[in-house]
Formats: C-alpha cells, sequence, structure tokens
C-alpha cells in the first residue's frame, strides 16, 4: 500500500448532527431475529441507532452540523473556499450536495463544490483533497459527510445501519505533515453495494476484508508512527476491536458505534469528535473500509 504525505493544512473543528430517533437495538434485533436478539447484540455491540426523522436527509444533517460549526469558530461563509461532500445516499442525484450546501449556507459563488459518490472509506479521501484544496486555494475547506442509508437495510443489514451528517473544517497552516494512503478492489464489489435499493452485505466476506486485507495494510502504515487515537469506521464494535487489538491499539482505540450505531463514513467523524480537545492536538490514525470493497487510511493532527 503505497502512501505519501500532504503538509500545510490545519485540522480546526468538527461538528456532527446524528438522525432525529434514536432506537433501542435489541428490539430491532428481536423483531428480525427473535430468541437470536441477545446473541447478534453482543456480536456487533451495537447497542442504540440513530434513524433519519421525516423530511431528513443528507444534505439537512450535514448542513445543520455546518452551521453549528461554523458558529462555534466564527467563521463567516465568505471565508470559505471549497466545500467537498461525501455520500452515496445524496438528496438529489444532480446537483450533488456540494451544490446545494453552497446555496443553503451562504458561501461564495466562486467557491469550489464538488462531491465524492464513497462509502465507507470516503472520509479520508475527502480531507486528503481538502487539504490539497486549503494549500493551493489559500483558505478554508469545508468537508461535509453524510448519509440516511437506514431507508436501503434490508433485514441482513438494519441492527447495523444508522444516519449521520457531519462538517469539518480544514484550512492552511500546520507545520506538521498529513499522511494518506489509500486502497481500492472492485472485483469484489458484490460484498457490499446498493442494489435494487437495498444495501447489500455479505458479513462474512466483509469482516474477512477487515481482518485480514484491512489489518495488513493498516499495520505497514503505522510502522514506527507516533499514534495518539485510532478512530476506524464504526462498520460495528467487534470488527473494529478485532482490528485494534490485532494493530496493538487497544487502548487507543475509540468507539461510538456502541451508541450510534454504523453511520457509514461519518461514523470516523462521529467518533473523532469524541476524541479531540481543543488546544490538545493529537495525532489519529483513521481508517474507512469496506464499500468498494476499498479501504483509506489518514495520520492527521486533530
Amino acid at each position: 500500500m503505497k502512501s505519501f504525505q500532504v503538509r500545510g493544512a490545519e485540522f480546526l473543528g468538527v461538528e456532527v448532527q446524528l438522525g432525529e430517533r434514536e432506537v433501542d437495538n435489541f428490539l430491532t434485533c428481536r423483531t428480525l431475529f427473535g430468541d437470536k436478539a441477545e446473541a447478534i447484540l453482543k456480536t456487533t455491540g451495537i447497542l442504540k441507532r440513530r434513524v433519519a426523522g421525516e423530511g431528513e436527509t443528507s444534505l439537512s444533517l450535514c448542513v445543520q452540523a455546518a452551521r453549528r460549526l461554523l458558529e462555534r469558530l466564527a467563521v463567516k461563509p465568505e471565508e470559505i473556499v471549497a466545500v467537498v461532500s461525501v455520500s452515496f445516499t445524496p438528496q438529489l442525484a444532480m446537483p450533488g450536495n456540494a451544490q446545494l450546501a453552497q446555496a443553503e449556507l451562504g458561501l461564495k459563488e466562486d467557491a469550489a463544490a464538488f462531491d465524492l459518490s464513497h462509502a465507507c472509506a470516503g472520509y479520508p479521501y475527502a480531507l486528503y483533497l481538502a487539504a490539497r484544496l486549503a494549500g493551493d486555494l489559500g483558505g478554508k475547506v469545508l468537508v461535509l459527510d453524510g448519509d440516511v442509508q437506514t431507508r436501503l437495510a434490508d433485514n441482513t443489514t438494519a441492527a447495523l445501519l444508522s444516519d449521520a451528517g457531519s462538517a469539518t473544517l480544514i484550512g492552511p497552516g500546520g507545520e506538521e505533515a498529513w499522511k494518506f494512503a489509500f486502497w481500492t478492489d472492485g472485483s469484489r464489489a458484490d460484498e457490499l453495494k446498493v442494489s435494487g435499493g437495498k444495501l447489500r452485505m455479505n458479513g462474512f466476506g466483509v469482516f474477512r476484508f477487515a481482518a485480514s486485507d484491512v489489518s495488513r495494510w493498516a499495520e505497514e502504515f503505522i510502522a514506527g508512527e507516533q499514534v495518539d487515537a485510532f478512530v476506524p469506521h464504526q462498520a460495528n464494535v467487534y470488527m473494529v476491536k478485532e482490528l485494534a487489538r490485532g494493530l496493538g491499539l487497544e487502548e487507543k482505540l475509540a468507539i461510538s458505534g456502541d451508541e450510534t450505531g454504523n453511520c457509514a463514513s461519518a461514523s470516523i467523524p462521529v467518533t473523532l469528535g469524541k476524541v479531540i480537545e481543543p488546544g490538545k492536538p493529537k495525532r489519529c490514525f483513521l481508517a474507512g473500509f469496506g464499500g468498494g470493497l476499498s479501504a483509506s487510511m489518514a495520520l492527521i493532527y486533530a
């Protein structure tokens, strides 16, 4: 897995907006699996999930998070030079969430705005692009990452999936290099894909991918590196604990999936928001993996 560095970017903050309705996942498992509910709950470690309310979309969740973020950081809309959106469930097929967010947030008309159609591995991709844009354009870049995916669930995925939106602000500057790596094998797309209006997953195939391939690449990626916090995609709690154990990062592992479920690629910023402390930057190892099949990794200061 080839890795590379980007300099001149600074992590300024993150905010998240979870789906309106909190769901007791035991009740979901009981409905779907009957007497096996407790065993399923123990296997996934997901105790609660968040489901979008009527009228909530990936765009509306991200815009709510962005408004709070800009207000908290006292950043004016005209300071944003670009907006990058990550979603495989955009509000419209066209135009994308980034263009719609430009209008809703009152960003400048000459701000770059574009979308990435990505799932579990999308957040590090967006951070890489934001870091480059912040340096090239000399201004702040807004990353929106969110999905309303529970509407795509079938009986095999309903006890895993949640809805959430997030907003991350990246600025120019920063003295430390950020490190990235990406990997894709589209020949294994059938393991996790949206088909016929439903999210279809071969759970064993995805687990094998995380436990074998992703674990091997992650070990190579962080070899010799300082890691203060490990923030993986929250596929499920059992899976990320196994991944952390294999990497020797059990004590550095950050978890949000037990309380928020699998929020697709937004699960990384959702979890990152629980880790970072203003004025106390940490070197965070981010790992996204899943639909594609694809994986992405980043070492950033946040």
